[in-house]
């Protein structure tokens, strides 16, 4: 039989099974409750507290929420990003403010529980700088075991740019994961900020004394870390990339954490650029990082391969320019002596190619582009020696095969240019300039059967079949594009037209028209069409070259603004920034 208590006059009564409960007190039927076994008795001065206590803790609740909302929702934001650690609020906030998004990068120098553990372990009972340092010491024995290798940075990887726990998770015994400096500099960082240190990463423009620049291409920029005082000046650096405790405090700036992802923007637009063919999805990663810093020398060169590329000349040309002008250091002098060879104007190149290499005497992609102003000139024993020297300082140079084969080619030597193509195949099998460049070769020494195995074999390869299928109409016509058995079986002669050569005296506009970018547009333009392919007349070795393709540095390549014509009686070289 259930027992009832009277809430109202807190009577306790028993109930019959069925029979409909009322209180035999103050005979009221509702506002009876059950009393269960063992269970104490709520009284209303119970319900009251308990409602009390309910509300106190909505309140408590309430007025935190309005708090939060006054420190961070309606906080007005600071005219500069202050240099320090900032909440994830505050930089979505800056982000969105400065450069409209980028809220894919807002983690980029967050620690994830692994790199949190990591930093735990490397610092022991260390605190502060001395636990920075302890990090920075064992990201150093890391990188000695070879969990990772520095990238060349003549080039874009060919994986995206990856957030502090992204480069954390590739860090395995042997994996010897290729990183960007701002990547390994990413992780110490996180790492250091989650021991509440106030760690920020800051960039380094050159290291006195040394012979070749920290960044040859000029569109990667180096970095370090750097401890940080309530002003957010830097009081100590760490440089686990270049394993050096000491920097150059006049080369280097402290960056905000908005500055850090725009380096970041700018890595993935190069990425995307070069390995994607990506151009608007480039562009707009690159203007954002422009927004957030607007005064890099190095966005603005990747900004000006962007523009190159996609066929915005006039644009691509200023903007490599106020990249000089920002600061006039050796990249930015080859990637200038690299356009001005694009744009047949050689004697301004040889002067900024010889002042990079003045400055930095074992600058490798500065001898290469020196290689190239040479053959322009017509001095191929010349370029063959500066070639030679800048694979001995950098026997992994980016191009180095192309550039050989461009001399080849400029000698006559297709057999040897053929060989070279194949072996810049055998390390990129994936290469699609590689393919249409040794296309053109097979064309050139009339093995029309070679050439359409080779862009064949390309197009099974090929990240974008349909991409390169049309830069070879534009390039080789469209019988490159045909069965390599199809003559054998009965099929159609050869007498597609390929690109054409390009009439005595006209050299200056069409090479500007091609360094603008446009061999990638979708139709050929009415010298292609007429052409021969090279069959006769000048012989386009690397036309349809991408900007920041393969290479990255400004070197010969395949695509927008990069073209090697051999003639009987002269040579055309284009380079690109």
């Amino acid at each position: 039989m259930p027992q009832l208590l009277c809430v109202h006059c807190d009577h306790r009564f028993d109930v019959e099974e069925g029979a409909k409960p009322r209180c035999p007190k103050c005979m009221r039927v509702h506002g009876l409750e059950e009393i269960k076994p063992n269970a104490p008795a709520v009284s209303p001065e119970s319900k009251t507290r308990l409602y009390a206590l309910l509300g106190v803790l909505v309140a408590t609740v309430l007025f935190a929420g309005y708090w939060w909302f006054l420190r961070e929702g309606s906080r007005e934001l600071a005219e500069a990003v202050p240099k320090r650690p900032l909440s994830a609020t505050e930089l979505r906030r800056y982000l969105e403010a400065r450069a409209g998004g980028a809220t894919d990068f807002v983690s980029f120098l967050e620690a994830d529980d692994a790199i949190k553990r990591f930093a735990r372990e490397s610092a022991g009972s260390g605190a502060g700088a001395d636990a920075c340092a302890a990090i920075h010491t064992a990201l150093v024995r890391r990188v000695r075991e070879g969990q990772m290798s520095r990238w060349s940075l003549a080039q874009p990887r060919d994986t995206r740019v990856r957030t502090a726990a992204q480069t954390f998770a590739v860090l395995r015994p042997n994996a010897r994961a290729k990183l960007y400096p701002l990547e390994l500099v990413a992780v110490a960082v996180a790492a250091c900020r989650s021991l509440d240190v106030d760690a920020m990463v800051a960039e380094v423009a050159a290291f006195p004394g040394e012979r070749s620049p920290p960044d040859p291409s000029g569109h990667f920029g180096y970095f370090v870390v750097a401890l940080v005082g309530a002003d957010g000046r830097a009081t100590r650096y760490f440089d686990p990339w270049g394993e050096r405790t000491q920097v150059p405090r006049d080369k280097t700036q402290v960056l905000d954490d908005t500055q850090a992802i725009g380096y970041a923007l700018s890595h993935r637009a190069a990425y995307r650029l070069g390995r994607e063919h990506s151009f608007e999805p480039a562009f707009e990663d690159v203007q954002r990082a422009v927004k957030l810093l607007p005064r890099s020398p190095i966005v603005r060169t990747v900004r000006s391969g962007v523009l190159l590329a996609s066929g915005q000349l006039p644009e691509g040309s200023r903007e490599i320019e106020a990249a000089a002008q920002l600061r006039a250091d050796p990249p930015r002098r080859n990637a200038l002596a690299s356009f001005f060879v694009a744009t047949g104007e050689i004697d301004r190149a040889e002067r900024e190619v010889a002042a990079a290499i003045r400055a930095a005497p074992e600058y490798a992609l500065a001898f290469a582009t020196q290689a190239a102003v040479r053959l322009a000139r017509r001095d191929s024993d010349g370029a063959r020696r500066d070639l030679e020297r800048a694979l001995e300082l950098d026997p992994d140079l980016p191009n180095g095969d192309l550039l050989w084969a461009n001399i080849h080619a400029n000698d006559g030597e297709i057999d040897e240019a053929i060989a070279r193509m194949r072996r810049m195949l055998q390390r990129d099998p994936r290469d699609e300039r590689a393919y249409v460049v040794l296309g053109q070769l097979h064309k050139q020494a009339g093995n029309d059967d070679e050439m359409r195995a080779v862009i064949a074999q390309g197009l099974r390869n090929s990240r974008d079949p349909d991409a390169m299928r049309t830069r070879v109409r534009q390039i080789l016509g469209e019988s490159a594009l045909r069965d390599p058995l199809a003559d054998d079986e009965g099929g159609e002669p050869d007498d597609e037209p390929g690109p054409a050569a390009t009439p005595p005296g006209d050299e200056d506009e069409e090479d500007a028209d091609a360094g603008a970018g446009a061999a990638d547009t979708d139709e050929p333009t009415d010298e292609e069409e007429d052409g021969d392919g090279g069959a006769g007349g000048d012989f386009d070795l690397t036309r349809g070259s991408r900007l920041l393709g393969g290479g990255g540095g400004p070197q010969l390549r395949i695509g927008n603004g990069s073209k090697l014509r051999v003639g009987e009686d002269r040579l055309r070289i284009q380079m690109e920034p």
